[in-house]
């Protein structure tokens, strides 16, 4: 027979470690947020964007920065399912416009580099943007792969917790009603 209580114990723990790796790449990628917002906003002033540029990486952030709160909300509430898919729905959001928004940079800094100046061109301001989107491309993708996991180790909790008390065959067990 199955000792329930030595794989629920088994079952927190994991979904601790795994609910922290999510909470360390979401405070990991603040920093990264902060150089990816001034080096979008110094490019805006430095260089002809789009409208279409400006307005996905307005919308991005606003996706990031909402995937990052959620990820610590997670945290200081006590989880549910809603919740959890939510999170997972927009920090997948997030890492699709972060993504589009590096295509974006590299075409700029591809069109920076092919310039027919007669001094070389400066695209320092380009390749760290597009170095940052890449760094929170990379931390919007964990966190999405880390709320899945998130999401697998509270089902499973769940269904632990509903055999614990009402035994295999769905009867009440004795003193755990």
């Amino acid at each position: 027979m199955i000792d329930l209580t030595k794989q629920m114990t088994k079952i927190k723990r994991k979904s601790a470690a795994v609910m922290w790796t999510n909470l360390t790449c979401t405070v990991l990628s603040f920093p990264a947020i902060v150089v990816l917002v001034v080096a979008w906003i110094t490019s805006m002033v430095k260089t002809e964007w789009g409208f279409v540029h400006g307005f996905m990486c307005i919308v991005a952030l606003l996706f990031v920065v909402a995937s990052a709160a959620l990820s610590i909300l997670l945290h200081c509430k006590k989880p549910s399912t809603k919740i959890f898919f939510i999170q997972q729905l927009i920090s997948l959001i997030a890492f699709a416009l972060t993504a589009i928004t590096l295509g974006m940079g590299h075409v700029t800094l591809y069109v920076c580099r092919q310039s027919e100046e007669n001094e070389p061109p400066d695209c320092t301001l380009q390749s760290v943007e597009v170095a940052v989107e890449v760094i929170v491309c990379f931390f919007m993708a964990l966190n999405y792969l880390f709320t899945q996991q998130c999401v697998a180790w509270y089902a499973c909790k769940q269904i632990v917790e509903g055999v614990h008390r009402c035994g295999a065959y769905g009867v009440p067990l004795a003193g755990k009603v």
